[in-house]
């Protein structure tokens, strides 16, 4: 069922807590699918109040990976967020492990056709077919591998760990192409493969999962803006809230857990690029990222996650960090340079802090009722 949406691109500006409101002018009616709109935006859509999520939204969350309860859950910087766990924020290049699931759901998927006869080998992607890299992925971004092609196995971590758009949008082709695209593909055929794999792969994932909170419209996370100069997004960008990214992060631990190894590479050298990439993950054990801008903290136990930085998310990160017999997600968004690393440290350090206690507290009920006497039954 399609419904009428007024679609702000024009006449938008931000109040006072950073949020979309209506100016009244220039408002064009548009014609979409209901499931082709943030939750958030259905909610108030006829409000006039809150169409879009704050920008640069400032959360820390950290769980333990598995458990959807967070150990110590805070918004940062005096916003007026009263729920940081379910704040929707702008995701940026935190779509990409959704990316990657999508490719393993389809390898998994593809390997069942080919047992059963349904489907060619050749078309059937695996760890060691071929993604080409289309002009258009090649233009999305400065931040992109610089090559034609290469095998998935190579990709992964260059999606993971180096956050590279022109893979991100490989991938996306590929998945949605059900088998090799061309190297000559059209700008056109190439954009709407990607709308393809996000309609079809992307957003049931996000479904089955049950992050309802979360909206995707690409497979880079780079935002659309209605005002790129000022950094005002448009109501069609890639959304989601800290609940939601437990759900996804705890979802590939369970299932994916090499995930973890493809998104720890400290720093890779591509063959047609003088300086070598780095990973962007503020705390990585074995960071070699020390640039004026954004310089890590390298944390013993902490290894890959997920970072993302835009214009309206500013620097978001996912990393994981084994305590004891546990390991711990650490997620962190809206820090600016300065605060790349030292937020999501100072995160980590009050989620271990809380881990212990709730730790010291469980073994003080164990010990309890373990040497509690036990009354004597009657005679």
């Amino acid at each position: 069922m399609k419904h009428s949406f007024k679609n702000l691109l024009q006449g938008v500006f931000l109040n006072a807590a950073g949020v979309f409101s209506a100016a009244g002018a220039g408002i064009v009616t548009h014609e979409v699918e209901a499931a082709d709109v943030n939750p958030l935006y259905q909610n108030t859509m006829n409000s006039g109040e809150r169409i879009a999520p704050m920008k640069r939204a400032s959360t820390s969350v950290v769980w333990v990976i598995g458990e959807d309860k967070p150990l110590f859950a805070d918004a940062d910087k005096g916003q007026d967020i009263e729920d940081p766990y379910n704040q929707q924020f702008y995701t940026s290049s935190l779509v990409k492990p959704i990316v990657y699931l999508a490719a393993m759901r389809k390898i998994e998927s593809d390997k069942r056709a080919v047992s059963n006869d349904e489907m060619s080998p050749e078309d059937a992607l695996d760890y060691d077919s071929v993604l080409t890299i289309s002009q258009r992925a090649k233009s999305l971004s400065s931040h992109r591998s610089f090559e034609n092609e290469m095998s998935v196995r190579e990709a992964l971590p260059l999606l993971l760990s180096f956050s590279m758009n022109d893979i991100a949008h490989a991938f996306a082709e590929r998945v949605a192409n059900g088998k090799t695209v061309p190297s000559d593909i059209s700008v056109k055929d190439s954009k709407d493969l990607e709308q393809k794999f996000v309609l079809d792969h992307m957003r049931p994932l996000v479904r089955e999962l049950g992050m309802d909170n979360t909206f995707i419209v690409n497979s880079t996370g780079l935002p659309t803006y209605s005002n790129k100069r000022r950094a005002i997004p448009t109501w069609h960008n890639n959304v989601s809230t800290p609940r939601d990214m437990v759900t996804l992060f705890n979802h590939i631990s369970d299932h994916y857990p090499e995930y973890i190894d493809l998104s720890s590479v400290a720093e890779v050298k591509m063959p047609n690029r003088v300086k070598p990439f780095k990973n962007s993950n503020p705390l990585l054990e074995s960071s070699t990222r020390n640039n004026g801008r954004a310089q890590s903290i390298p944390v013993d136990g902490v290894e890959g996650g997920k970072t993302g930085l835009s214009a309206v998310s500013l620097w978001n990160a996912v990393l994981y960090y084994e305590a004891g017999d546990k390991r711990l997600g650490v997620l962190s968004t809206g820090n600016d340079n300065a605060e790349y690393a030292r937020v999501p440290k100072e995160a980590l350090e009050k989620g271990v802090e809380a881990l212990e206690l709730r730790t010291t507290h469980e073994n003080n009920i164990f010990s309890q009722l373990q040497y509690c006497p036990m009354p004597e039954n009657d005679m």
